[in-house]
């Protein structure tokens, strides 16, 4: 046993029969291709108070649990069947309802593995990757994306400090390759990833404006998808653009300004295009590129 992971226990580990072990393995013990995942001695679980445990501060960002409906009065009757995942200093990786119900249950003891990350960044990471059988909502999704964004900036940042450049290139992971790793550890396009940062920013910078209006507006797309939510985005970031207004053409009366137009225009994509039918999107595709090839013509001629 790593010494380190006695600091939250005083209690002798105990040996898992051959079926126990099998169904950890089954049920939610960390893959061994989990980053930086280290069980000192695969198999072992430990019984500690759940007064000693904490949950890790990412997981009420990320997923803002709340407790599991009939999870306590369950553990009341059987006991925790899947042992938490935890850091040497008792941070919670895996298992934080589990933990809370068992509290609610009035647990003594609940049982633990323990895993090998320490710092905040490292635990955090193996957090996400712990829950990626969990059912999720789409902010949640997103807001996994950007916290593991945030963690491969951090891990290139200490790849070029420690290789003795104070810049970071632009095809580092401060650039293109973070977008690569974080889409691929997820299995979701790089789009996606670019999309749910700006997404989370968007929300985050409205949550702390205290504009619960757009906040909630945004909230309400991003749950029928990540796309919808992009482009309610930029229209709220068209909106907050400063724009110079472009001056009327000779012999006509100002307007609206550019980026007024845009918005309109934003808006009444985003609040209907994706439930046309395949008929409408048809239509629309071929009236705009006749549109598209009039405009040409008429600047020609113009010229």
């Amino acid at each position: 046993m790593n010494r380190k992971s006695t600091r939250i226990v005083n209690s002798r580990p105990r040996r898992l029969g051959h079926r126990q072990t099998r169904s950890l393995q089954k049920s939610g013990a960390p893959e061994k291709s989990a980053p930086n995942a280290v069980n000192p001695r695969p198999g072992a679980v430990l019984e500690v108070s759940p007064d000693r445990l904490s949950p890790h501060p990412l997981n009420a960002k990320i997923y803002g649990d709340q407790p599991a409906t009939g999870l306590a009065e369950s553990i009341a009757r059987c006991g925790v069947l899947q042992p938490l995942l935890v850091t040497a200093d008792g941070v919670i990786v895996a298992g934080e309802k589990r933990w809370a119900a068992s509290k609610e249950a009035g647990l003594s003891k609940v049982p633990v593995i323990t895993v090998g990350p320490r710092d905040d960044s490292a635990a955090g990471e193996l957090m996400i990757h712990s829950n990626r059988q969990r059912i999720k909502t789409n902010e949640e999704i997103v807001r996994e994306i950007w916290w593991l964004m945030k963690f491969e900036r951090e891990k290139a940042r200490s790849r070029q400090a420690a290789a003795g450049r104070n810049k970071v290139p632009a095809t580092s992971p401060e650039g293109g390759e973070a977008r690569e790793a974080v889409a691929a550890a997820l299995h979701v396009g790089i789009k996606k990833v670019d999309q749910s940062v700006a997404v989370v920013d968007k929300l985050d910078e409205l949550d702390g404006n205290g504009d619960d209006a757009e906040s909630g507006e945004l909230r309400r797309m991003l749950a029928q998808s990540v796309n919808r939510a992009f482009n309610r985005v930029k229209v709220l970031n068209l909106r907050g653009a400063k724009v110079v207004p472009e001056p009327a053409p000779p012999g006509e009366t100002d307007g609206d300004t550019k980026a007024e137009i845009l918005v309109r225009i934003q808006e009444n994509l985003i609040d209907g295009v994706e439930t046309w039918s395949i008929e409408e999107l048809t239509v629309f595709e071929k009236d705009l590129g006749a549109f598209r090839a009039d405009w040409e013509l008429h600047h020609r001629e113009v010229a």
